[in-house]
């Protein structure tokens, strides 16, 4: 794998009309780097593709909808990012007990909310980490917050989520 870096001209970050961040964030207030990482990764992303995507109110900041066509794939994502390169999309996860031996993620379909209620409330359109499970539940991440939601066993299918694994090496 050939080494590559991306340099951030600045640290602002983009906000929604309704003053939302637009990329990852933490719970904690002063942890910024998953939102700077986020960018990178945009930045990164679409130099690789010469149509360059640029937000219209702050020319300054990658448009995230139009680089990843309106959503991404976050295991593609976790590919890109990370040395693993095999990638288990729409298979049984890998666990080493209860918990996810892989970096593994899952992604909402753009369904009606009422849907995604499994049993906690999901986002649709929404990527989550998956880091442990019990006999009932798979435990999720929000990486927009950094809350814990369950998720019914029996749900992690194509009727409720677009896509769900892990890549490895």
């Amino acid at each position: 794998m050939q080494n590559e870096s991306i340099s951030l001209a600045n640290k602002k970050l983009a906000y929604t009309a309704t003053d939302k961040l637009v990329y990852a964030r933490n719970a904690k207030t002063d942890n910024r780097w998953p939102m700077l990482y986020e960018k990178a990764y945009a930045l990164w992303f679409d130099q690789l593709d010469a149509g360059k995507c640029w937000d219209a109110v702050d020319p300054t900041q990658p448009d995230i909808k139009c680089i990843f066509n309106g959503g991404g794939n976050g295991i593609t994502a976790m590919m890109n990012i990370s040395r693993y390169r095999t990638k288990f999309e729409k298979q049984p996860i890998a666990f080493s007990g209860n918990t996810v031996m892989y970096p593994t993620v899952a992604a909402t379909r753009d369904i009606d909310p009422t849907q995604l209620r499994l049993p906690d409330q999901l986002t649709r359109k929404h990527t989550y980490s998956i880091y442990r499970k019990d006999s009932t539940y798979y435990y999720l991440i929000d990486p927009c917050n950094n809350s814990e939601k369950r998720v019914a066993l029996a749900y992690l299918t194509t009727n409720k989520f677009d896509t769900w694994g892990y890549v490895r090496p």
